[in-house]
C-alpha cells in the first residue's frame, strides 16, 4: 500500500505544473495595492475610464512580465523547457477565460458600463484559474472560486463603488499575495519532504 501511495504521489507531481512562482504572485498582488494607492492620491476616486484602463493595464503587464521571468528561472533550475507541454496545457485551459474577459471589457466599455468591468474581470479570471486547477498546484481551485465569488458579489451588490481602486486591490491584490505565500510554503514543505525521503 505504501508503494501504491508513492506511485500516486509521483503521478500527481508529474501532472502538476510546478513552475508557478510564489514571489511573482506576491509581486503582482503588491503592485495592485501600490497602484490603488497611487490612484487614490493622484486622481479622482473612483478613477475615470482612461485612468482605470491605464492603471490596471500596467498592473497586468507588470505581473505578466514578472511571472514569465520567474517561470523561466524555475524552469532552468529544474532543467525543463520554459514552454513545456504541461505549461502550454495550463495556458490553453486559461485562455478562454481571458478571451471572454477581453470581449466583455470591449462590450461594456462601448456601452459606458464601466462599473461592471471590475466584477466581470474577477469572475472570468476566476473561471480561467479554475479551468487550469487540474494541472496547477494545490490551492489554485480555491483561488479561482474566491475570485468568482468576489466577482459575483461585485456585479450583483456594488454599483459605481466597484470602480474604487480598493475593490481591485482587495481582490487581485490580496488574493494574489495570499496565493503567493501559499505557493512558497507548499514548495518548502515539498523540499523538506524530499530531503527527508533522501535520508
Amino acid at each position: 500500500m505504501h508503494a501504491i501511495g508513492e506511485i500516486h504521489g509521483w503521478m500527481s507531481r508529474a501532472s502538476c505544473y510546478r513552475n508557478l512562482s510564489g514571489p511573482a504572485a506576491i509581486a503582482a498582488g503588491v503592485s495592485a495595492v501600490v497602484v490603488a494607492g497611487a490612484l487614490e492620491i493622484a486622481s479622482e476616486v473612483p478613477p475615470g475610464p482612461v485612468a482605470f484602463c491605464a492603471a490596471w493595464g500596467s498592473v497586468f503587464a507588470f505581473s505578466a512580465i514578472v511571472n514569465l521571468a520567474l517561470i523561466a528561472v524555475k524552469a532552468r533550475q529544474r532543467r525543463e523547457p520554459v514552454a513545456s507541454r504541461l505549461g502550454r496545457t495550463v495556458l490553453a485551459a486559461m485562455l478562454p477565460g481571458f478571451a471572454a474577459g477581453g470581449v466583455m471589457t470591449w462590450a461594456l466599455a462601448a456601452r459606458d458600463l464601466w462599473s461592471l468591468v471590475p466584477g466581470t474581470w474577477m469572475l472570468l479570471y476566476g473561471c480561467a484559474v479554475l479551468a487550469a486547477r487540474f494541472f496547477s498546484p494545490r490551492g489554485s481551485g480555491l483561488l479561482g472560486i474566491s475570485f468568482m465569488l468576489l466577482g459575483a458579489f461585485t456585479l450583483v451588490f456594488m454599483g459605481d463603488e466597484a470602480m474604487s481602486p480598493w475593490v481591485m486591490a482587495g481582490s487581485f491584490g490580496a488574493l494574489h499575495v495570499a496565493f503567493g505565500v501559499h505557493l512558497i510554503l507548499q514548495e518548502r514543505r515539498a523540499e523538506r519532504a524530499a530531503g527527508g525521503g533522501a535520508q
